[in-house]
């Protein structure tokens, strides 16, 4: 009887599998929302300035330490503002999303196992989690060098290298040649991509210029 009920439970709303993932997901999803257009508009602000490749690099670096902005469309972008300068972005948002990892890298060193599974209940319940780590666990700092310049979660490789107490300049060198790897090439498509998306990229900018105008003046100028 209690298995034919179990049998017959209706299926899960995605609302409520949203509600049972771990809070700190929930929370990471909400502030990619936010966050994520402020580092647009502060692209699109600098994109002609000379530092524009640091300030793109600097961007990946908090992105990836948040672990929630995605640091590939907001290289994308960078390269779409100013595709001139696509082999300095890349290598900038390479070495800053390497400095981030590297810091999540010794976070990840000093709290442990127990805290970090507590934090991070995808390390045992992801099957995709649990792969990248046994990747990560036979093949090592090659391993790591592969994911980072892949699509597949870095931070279970992190956790795992962390874990065992490997070079962090090793780390770093990994990271940063698998991000370079993948940012070059995904730099150079979207350098390629510009001319053709040149009509959207002027009404994106437009748009954000139109937003930061207060609506009082906004409608003085009408």
């Amino acid at each position: 009887m209690d298995a034919n009920t179990r049998r017959q439970k209706p299926r899960t709303s995605p609302r409520a599998s949203v509600a049972r993932q771990p809070a700190h997901a929930r929370h990471a999803r909400k502030l990619s929302r936010l966050v994520f257009p402020s580092f647009l508009d502060i692209l699109a602000k600098r994109a002609d300035l000379r530092s524009y490749p640091i300030v793109v690099g600097g961007l990946a670096f908090l992105a990836t330490l948040s672990m929630c902005v995605p640091v590939v469309p907001l290289l994308t972008a960078a390269v779409l503002l100013n595709a001139r300068r696509w082999r300095a972005i890349a290598f900038c948002a390479a070495g800053g999303s390497g400095g981030g990892a590297l810091i999540l890298y010794v976070v990840f060193h000093h709290l442990g196992w127990a805290q970090l599974l507590s934090y991070l209940p995808e390390l045992t319940r992801s099957a995709r989690w649990v792969a990248v780590a046994g990747f990560t666990e036979d093949y090592g700092l090659l391993a790591l060098t592969a994911i980072a310049a892949s699509p597949l979660p870095q931070t279970p490789a992190l956790v795992f290298v962390a874990l065992a107490e490997l070079s962090p300049i090793a780390v770093f060198g990994s990271i940063f040649s698998g991000k370079l790897a993948k940012y070059g090439l995904t730099a150079w498509l979207a350098a390629r991509a510009r001319e053709p998306l040149q009509g959207e990229i002027g009404e994106m900018i437009a748009s954000i210029e139109r937003d930061k105008v207060p609506h009082g003046r906004r409608h003085d100028a009408t």
